[in-house]
């Protein structure tokens, strides 16, 4: 017979496993990122990047990061709402 768990087990569960989920969900967002930056920004693969694809990258990086940010409170937003 499975064991019932207690109310305090399970919020502790469950705030777990959120924090898995916003983890994997923050690399995949890293993973993304890099990808799409990187194909957007590197023209010609080097030891170093030149200052135009540096500048490039760090334009694509602030812009993700900023969607993310707005994302991820609409998220928590309608979460919270349908709670």
């Amino acid at each position: 017979m499975a064991e019932q768990l207690n109310q305090f087990q399970k919020t502790e569960l469950m705030d777990k496993l959120k924090q898995e989920i916003a983890m994997e969900n923050f690399k995949e967002l890293i993973r993304q990122m890099s990808e799409k930056c990187y194909k957007k920004c590197v023209s010609k693969p080097g030891a170093k990047l030149d200052s135009s694809e540096t500048k490039c990258l760090n334009f694509c990086v602030d812009n993700y990061m900023d969607a993310w940010t707005k994302i991820s409170r609409a998220y928590g937003s309608r979460i919270q709402r349908d709670a």
